[in-house]
């Protein structure tokens, strides 16, 4: 199905919501995610903010559709159903002004994993995703009817194959955004960026919002409309340059999507940032994402302004270094009714809410505290560049394989050279110092590995698991070891969570038995290997003897019809086994087609041996319907000519009539009878089942009956009566003459009495006169028209 790239659009906003369709919708970002190797697989994600408060009467869509479509001719290629996979709360840097602000938000994360065919997404001009919801905040104050104007989340993505070569390429991907909002005359920045996976050069804009083509009376279209979008119209003094007015007004780095603004104005705002990806100087795709920001006045924050220090010193921290594989301990000073949110690179670390956070990559760092008794300004520190220093590598290793057993001693290992060691267990310190210590017992360790040369330090930690030896021993063996195949005899090994197991016969592997019990399906010596861990134990012999089979036969079964009313004798050997299944008669060996029906059924010969061992054979015994046979009615023909027997029966059947005597065939389905006498003809239909039936058909012969059309009744001799030859041989005959007017003017029965062209003594008037003469024996009535001419 068609689909590529990944599809972007947000709306977020951050502030008091009131009354409107999409309300609950704060913003949100399409994230189309490459799978290596595979051209045209992708995971499509987007990530919608939903205000939990605005959003108390919204229900969370459990699924969108969205559509991509061609750019050339805005054609729609495919609607997609995204499924909701997660549903997040936000962190907002200071939290007690947002619980009194009434901000809480949700990130709502859909998901779809696309499979396109890069030949049908291959138009040069690249393919575009949208998704379109109404209306924004009613109190935004930089739009025109904000609470009727609609949204759009738009990505382009580029063709999938070029110069019929697979273009790999994920989205540009922006990232959380922090929970803030803004202080209205105070400096503001807040970090917009993007990563690109494949390293592509990107480059930020602020744009005009599109609207679409929802609204507040059609807010949730069942499918987005194709571009061109329309835009949304701004309100006085507002434009693209001036989305939220300050000093200076909103704007962003073109290099690196930093937002910046000192706002000059309250209010709730709307503005748009577009990011777009270029390979080698050529534009590939784009991502808009729709944003809102809150400006608030602020109270003054009474606290002192934090100040970031390296564990274990007083003097402020600007820039430092962190180890590869290592830890950098930042901390700030501990104050009470603060909060703390530490960022790295302007986004927020989640989870980081302590006055002091272990910094593990290079990056910009910064703490950011908050009053939590009252709303009022947050308050950062300065930055702290950390750069990467290379070194080694520290880790936890054993000298016996993991898991390891209780048998073993167990030695653990961490880097050595110039550096002190702290080791703890379970978080509990041990009070081993040195490089490598001998556990036995199981738990996380992790050790401190301090430098003694700078400040570099590293945290590994292994998780020890200790098994005691597995029990290799069976469970309820049988009393005896010799038995019958058909016993079905199931040895059964003690087991114990984590076991694992291999079974072996006369000291060899058998493959795939790997449970803990196993079926005995042939004489032999069994044990088994049971394992947890790197923990082996094997189990003692058990000698099993299986009862020699008897070898028996059941005779193939001829195919049956099921017309057959002879029952068939089954035969086996030895004798005294008993036979069963559909239509055989229980306690006999005879099959009755008629008791089993059409069709083909499994028939057993069961012999049981002195030992009891039973053998058991199959034959397959097939019951063939009786092939369909119509003969078809009785016929008949006049002397000279000839009638087909049409025979109606079903496909593929051989026939034979008889008998021969004026048959053009006697092994046709339906030949052409013309008898010199009237015949019973009879066939006989075989299927290729070698099942017959039989049907019969009587063919009469009646003899020609001339019937002029004219006569002449003027008295001269000639023609004077109308003469019908071979009349005598229908002496049931019943003759009648009508006139036009359809008045019976004659009647005879069997023709003793030849009309003569009168009615009761009258001649009558030369005219067309009709006739109806009725055999009485089997053949059709004759009609015509009779001409008296004077």
């Amino acid at each position: 199905m068609p689909m590529n790239k990944w599809y972007l659009g947000l709306v977020l906003f951050w502030g008091v919501l009131s009354p409107a369709w999409a309300n609950h919708i704060v913003g949100g970002n399409f994230e189309m995610v490459a799978v290596s190797n595979t051209p045209g697989r992708f995971h499509l994600y987007m990530n919608l903010f939903f205000d939990e408060i605005g959003g108390r009467t919204s229900p969370k869509e459990r699924d969108i559709v969205i559509s991509i479509f061609r750019k050339r001719d805005n054609n729609r290629e495919v609607n997609i159903r995204m499924d909701l996979e997660s549903d997040q709360p936000l962190r907002y840097t200071n939290p007690s002004c947002a619980e009194a602000r009434n901000l809480k938000t949700s990130i709502l994360r859909y998901h779809y994993e696309l499979n396109l065919d890069p030949k049908q997404y291959s138009d040069p001009q690249g393919y575009y995703v949208a998704f379109e919801r109404c209306c924004r905040n009613t109190a935004t104050v930089n739009l025109v009817s904000p609470g009727r104007s609609g949204m759009v989340f738009y990505l382009e993505f580029p063709a999938l194959q070029r110069n019929g070569q697979a273009f790999q390429n994920s989205s540009p991907v922006f990232g959380t955004p922090n929970g803030e909002y803004l202080c209205v005359n105070k400096p503001f920045t807040l970090n917009f960026g993007a990563s690109d996976a494949d390293g592509d050069q990107l480059r930020y804009s602020l744009e005009t919002p599109y609207m679409g083509f929802t609204t507040d009376a059609r807010p949730n279209p069942s499918i987005p409309a194709p571009s061109p979008y329309p835009l949304v119209s701004w309100g006085n003094s507002y434009g693209v340059n001036n989305q939220i007015p300050g000093n200076p007004a909103l704007q962003i780095n073109p290099n690196t999507g930093t937002l910046s603004v000192t706002p000059s104005q309250l209010g709730l705002f709307v503005f748009s940032v577009q990011v777009e990806e270029y390979r080698n100087g050529e534009k590939i795709g784009m991502v808009r994402r729709d944003f809102q920001l809150l400006v608030v006045d602020c109270p003054d924050n009474t606290l002192p302004d934090p100040i970031v220090f390296q564990t274990d010193s007083t003097k402020q921290l600007l820039q430092g270094e962190v180890c590869e594989s290592g830890s950098f301990d930042l901390k700030t000073r501990q104050l009470p009714n603060a909060s703390y949110q530490w960022q790295k690179d302007g986004r927020n670390i989640e989870g980081a809410t302590s006055w002091q956070y272990q910094a593990q990559s290079p990056g910009t760092y910064r703490v950011v505290i908050s009053s939590t008794t009252v709303c009022s300004a947050s308050k950062e520190s300065e930055s702290v560049t950390l750069t990467l220093k290379p070194g080694p590598a520290a880790s936890i290793t054993a000298d016996v394989p993991l898991p390891a057993c209780a048998t073993q001693q167990i030695i653990l290992s961490t880097l050595t050279g110039n550096y002190s060691y702290r080791w703890q267990r379970d978080g509990v310190s041990l009070p081993e110092n040195t490089s490598s210590i001998t556990v036995t017992r199981g738990g996380l360790y992790a050790v401190r590995v301090q430098s003694l040369d700078d400040a570099c330090y590293y945290t590994p930690s292994q998780q020890i698991d200790i098994y005691d030896t597995p029990q290799a021993r069976f469970q309820n063996l049988p009393p005896a070891n010799r038995f019958c195949r058909d016993a079905n005899v199931t040895l059964m090994a003690y087991d114990s969570t984590g076991y694992q197991f291999q079974w072996y016969r006369n000291g060899q592997l058998i493959a795939g038995a790997t449970q803990n019990r196993y079926v005995v399906q042939a004489s032999g010596t069994y044990s088994f290997q049971v394992k947890i861990g790197n923990c082996t134990a094997f189990s003692p012999d058990y000698t099993a003897e299986l009862y020699p089979e008897t070898p028996a036969t059941f005779e193939p079964i001829p195919s049956i019809c099921q017309s057959n009313v002879t029952k068939l004798t089954l035969r086996g050997t030895p004798a005294g086994g008993v036979f069963a299944g559909q239509g055989v008669i229980s306690g006999t060996d005879q099959f009755d087609p008629s008791l089993a029906g059409v069709g083909s059924f499994p028939l057993t010969y069961t012999y049981t041996n002195e030992q009891g061992c039973k053998t058991v054979v199959e034959q397959t015994a097939t019951v063939s319907p009786a092939p369909r046979l119509n003969a078809g009615p009785d016929l008949g023909f006049v002397r000279g000519e000839s009638v087909v027997i049409q025979t109606q029966s079903d496909d593929n059947l051989s026939f034979e009539w008889t008998p021969a005597t004026g048959l053009s065939s006697t092994t046709i389905q339906s030949p052409t009878a013309a008898p010199d006498q009237t015949t019973r003809y009879t066939v006989r239909a075989t299927s290729a089942a070698g099942c017959q039936v039989e049907d019969d058909v009587l063919v009469t012969v009646w003899e020609a009956l001339t019937i002029p059309n004219a006569i002449t009744p003027n008295g001269d001799g000639t023609n004077d009566t109308w003469e019908l030859p071979g009349i005598e041989f229908y002496p049931n005959a019943d003759v009648r003459i009508f006139n036009r007017w359809g008045t019976e003017i004659f009647v005879s029965k069997g023709y003793g009495t030849t009309f003569d062209g009168t009615y009761k003594g009258t001649r009558l008037p030369p005219a067309t006169y009709y006739y109806v003469i009725q055999p009485n024996n089997g053949r059709p009535t004759l009609k015509g028209t009779l001409t008296l001419v004077y």
